[in-house]
């Protein structure tokens, strides 16, 4: 018969136990950390897809505008539409570097939205008065 110290046994009880509280309390972490993954996720793709309805509607709303053909400055809507432009591409590269399949979506809301955004600033451009010397 073999004889097992009943400290030893309680010291491999005890490891036994805190190796699993160890894992269960990193297994909890992982699905908080999912959780609020996922809430960021969806809270980036509403803030996107409110970016590119918006965009849309420049579109649609500068070439309505500017078919009359009447000389405005839009040095300043220009320079804004680069900047959004600018902070757009910033975002979809750090996503493409990313590789997460979570954001596959937000990555498409973001192209589609950096498209209108060029379409919305050659309008302008075109649409900008000549300078004079």
């Amino acid at each position: 018969m073999l004889v097992l110290d009943y400290n030893t046994i309680i010291k491999h009880q005890y490891h036994d136990v805190d190796v699993s509280r160890k894992n269960y309390r990193r297994f909890t972490w992982l699905n908080l950390f999912q959780f609020f993954k996922k809430k960021a996720i969806d809270q980036l793709n509403n803030t996107l897809s409110s970016q590119l309805i918006h965009s849309r509607g420049f579109v649609s709303e500068f070439t309505d505008r500017f078919k009359d053909g009447a000389p405005i400055d839009l040095s300043y809507p220009i320079e804004l539409f680069q900047d959004l432009l600018n902070i757009n591409i910033k975002l979809k590269a750090e996503l493409e570097k990313s590789n997460d399949p979570q954001l596959k979506e937000t990555d498409n809301i973001l192209t589609e939205t950096i498209e209108h955004y060029y379409t919305s600033l050659r309008i302008l451009k075109i649409s900008q008065p000549a300078k004079l010397p």
